[in-house]
């Protein structure tokens, strides 16, 4: 988290400079953090914790109000099996990269600007292995349990608003519902992000 942190300040610090040479750029960046809540099917709500996350991207604006961005996003889940005495690993993490299209509105003297977003991609899912002194039955039995890595469509839709905070650059908060389409049911969870958008 401190790596993340420190890259985010980098980020702003270097994107502020450019923003006051380019005022008008036809172009936004983004960085954001926050939770993941899983939601179903039972076995993924059940079976692991809230989740963090965090993404970067690049917005191309279509018009004043519609910008194409194309992100990567990385969320990570620790598995409640590592609660079982003598057992911790079993934690999934989601890679993914896709294209969303975000439609806000024109309102130039508001503060507070709403927006909608929806996009799709791909999700490579994996799962850290089981650790521990536990009988190797059990542990084989979980192990068995746990699906090899995975690469999977995914889609998104939510919305949030931009808080207009500075010449170049803007803060958001969003919350999505996000659906990877796995075998059998689909994961579904929804991220809920805070984040910095220049330009």
């Amino acid at each position: 988290m401190k790596k993340l942190a420190l890259a985010l300040a980098l980020l702003l610090t270097l994107t502020l400079s450019a923003s006051a040479q380019t005022p008008s750029a036809p172009f936004s960046l983004y960085g954001g953090l926050g939770l993941t809540l899983p939601q179903s099917p039972d076995g993924w709500k059940d079976n692991y914790k809230t989740g963090y996350h965090f993404m970067a991207g690049i917005g191309f604006k279509v018009n004043p109000m519609l910008q194409v961005i194309g992100k990567a996003e990385y969320n990570t889940h620790k598995s409640e099996f590592g609660d079982l005495p003598g057992i911790s690993g079993g934690d999934q993490k989601n890679l993914m990269f896709g294209v969303d299209g975000r439609l806000g509105f024109d309102m130039p003297a508001a503060p507070i600007v709403p927006f909608f977003i929806a996009g799709i991609g791909l999700a490579h899912l994996s799962w850290s292995d089981f650790e521990g002194s536990v009988p190797e039955e059990v542990g084989e039995f979980i192990a068995s349990a746990m699906p090899d890595s995975e690469t999977k469509f995914y889609f998104n839709v939510g919305g949030g608003v931009t808080l207009k905070s500075g010449p170049g650059f803007s803060l958001f908060l969003q919350g999505r519902y996000l659906s990877i389409a796995t075998e059998g049911d689909s994961q579904a969870s929804i991220p809920i992000t805070v984040g910095v958008k220049f330009f």
